[in-house]
């Protein structure tokens, strides 16, 4: 598994240049961390992290608090559906007053039910896990390293108004991306027995 502290050398070595206005190798250190966690809230919507609520009983309409591992979720990126207890898919309504189902008005906000009674389980996006130290292990696809290296010194770039350097990494950044949104789709799997790789997956996800 990939940590912090392989983003931070693979960092600190394509962006020799700049290192030295982050201070001393601490510093440095401190500031790429910083420049990490900004990044994965950021790279959210393309880590596709997954996870899935404990069972939530719901009484009564009205906005619910799901939880997970006994804990309230704080990390939501984005709902992907609720089940109920018998593994079936809860409408999501098209709006807050019509409708029997779940809705979401903003992030800002919580899931709001109508109609529903009984047990029910929140599959959603989360927001990374943020790293604390070098050798903490990055909540982010493998594949992906190289396009949040490229993100993270984006951020260290903007952070000294090196504007027009900034965005040439984010360039290069969205290309790896390409190889992260192919691994999240392949991890589905195309058919029962797996994905076979193609001709057209090299201009899909690897042509940069």
């Amino acid at each position: 598994m990939a940590t912090a502290g392989d983003v931070i050398t693979l960092a600190k070595t394509m962006n020799a240049m700049d290192n030295e206005e982050l201070g001393n190798d601490t510093q440095q250190t401190q500031s790429y961390l910083l420049f990490i966690n900004r990044a994965l809230k950021e790279l959210a919507h393309l880590a596709y992290r997954t996870r899935v609520s404990d069972p939530l009983t719901i009484t009564e309409d009205g906005f619910q608090t799901f939880k997970r591992n006994n804990t309230d979720i704080t990390d939501m990126y984005s709902p992907l559906r609720i089940l109920d207890s018998n593994g079936r898919l809860v409408n999501k309504r098209s709006s807050f007053d019509i409708g029997t189902g779940w809705w979401r008005e903003s992030d800002a906000q919580a899931i709001h039910t109508k109609g529903l009674s009984g047990d029910y389980t929140l599959h959603y996006v989360g927001y990374p896990a943020a790293v604390t130290e070098t050798n903490s292990v990055l909540d982010f696809p493998e594949a992906g390293i190289m396009g949040l290296t490229f993100w993270v010194i984006g951020i260290a770039k903007e952070s000294r108004n090196a504007f027009d350097e900034s965005e040439a990494m984010y360039a290069r950044a969205r290309e790896r991306f390409k190889v992260l949104v192919l691994a999240n789709q392949a991890a589905r799997g195309v058919t029962p027995s797996g994905y076979v790789p193609s001709i057209e997956d090299v201009d899909r996800g690897f042509k940069f």
